[in-house]
């Protein structure tokens, strides 16, 4: 046994930073390094001279608390644990839910917050998540009007999380579906998902349709480019 002289304490005076989160300013205490190493974003901030890096503390005021702890659960843990009635679909892909739709905006939330700060691993994380659940169901559940609208509100052309939610009603459309009042509000509303899932449509009608999903080949990777 290492005499206490020369012993390293790894877990002694480790700093800490505090993530005020919401308009309540909810104090999240993280460790400072597992923060840095999984966003470069955080360690510009809390490694610089300007303000966080003084004070060792960062204000989200425009940050939901749900997605912040779900964040933190995943640097020290490297897993999610989203809703009880999402973790539920992920399980029994088949199980009916009247607030399906609503179970889907938590993951999705964590997606984007992740692209805002630089988390490209919690990123991939969330979307293997979502291609679970999209293999699971056979692609029979179309993400709905509230997602896409969010999505599109709070992400840029090119973005990974576009690209994977077009192509995911490209490979589910059929005349049925888009000719749905709900669907053509849709694309009046969204004129840039309009555009997107038609040149999707237009790239999957001109490859085979065989049992392994033209999206699921290359995993999440592909839209995280």
């Amino acid at each position: 046994m290492a005499s206490s002289g020369t012993a390293e304490h790894k877990f002694c005076d480790v700093p800490t930073v505090k993530l005020l989160v919401g308009p309540d300013k909810a104090a999240f205490t993280v460790h400072r390094n597992q923060l840095c190493e999984a966003s470069p974003f955080f360690k510009a901030a809390f490694m610089s001279e300007f303000k966080e890096g003084a004070e060792q503390e960062m204000e989200l005021p425009e940050d939901d608390v749900t997605i912040v702890d779900l964040f933190v659960q995943w640097i020290y843990t490297g897993q999610c644990r989203f809703s009880t009635r999402f973790e539920l679909l992920l399980r029994l892909p088949t199980l009916a839910m009247d607030d399906e739709e609503e179970c889907f905006h938590e993951p999705i939330r964590l997606y984007i917050f992740s692209d805002r700060y630089s988390v490209p691993a919690l990123r991939k994380h969330v979307l293997e998540r979502l291609l679970t659940y999209a293999k699971n169901t056979g692609f029979n559940f179309r993400p709905p009007k509230s997602i896409v609208e969010y999505v599109y509100e709070n992400t840029c052309q090119g973005s990974g999380l576009r690209r994977f939610i077009v192509n995911w009603h490209a490979w589910c459309a059929d005349p049925e579906h888009l000719s749905e009042s709900a669907a053509e509000v849709l694309f009046l509303k969204v004129p840039e998902f309009t555009m997107d899932l038609l040149i999707a449509i237009l790239k999957f009608s001109m490859k085979l349709r065989d049992p392994e999903h033209p999206f699921m080949l290359d995993g999440p990777e592909q839209y995280l480019k």
